[in-house]
């Protein structure tokens, strides 16, 4: 959480998408932060949201619970900031 507030990003109530601010669901157990996912803001994909899983390609996906479980967690905290115009 530290190092996305270095840069901008707040603790926010939830995923739901808004106009101008982007997001940021941060996955985990209880050792821990395990994952990031980013909410997309282009026209397109607005308020779905992107994942890098490992050395992988980036995902898209609808659903921030489809990536739950044992490797990730689950969504333990969102985090906003206002996107720069």
């Amino acid at each position: 959480m530290k190092a996305y507030e270095s840069l901008g990003y707040e603790q926010c109530s939830d995923g739901s998408a808004e106009q101008s601010i982007e997001k940021i669901a941060i996955y985990g157990d209880k050792s821990g932060p395990q994952h990031a996912a980013r909410q997309l803001q282009d026209s397109q994909w607005h308020g779905e949201w992107t994942s890098k899983l490992g050395p992988y390609e980036d995902i898209r996906h609808i659903d921030l619970n489809c990536i739950c479980g044992q490797l990730y967690g689950t969504v333990m905290i969102y985090m906003s900031r206002r996107m720069e115009d």
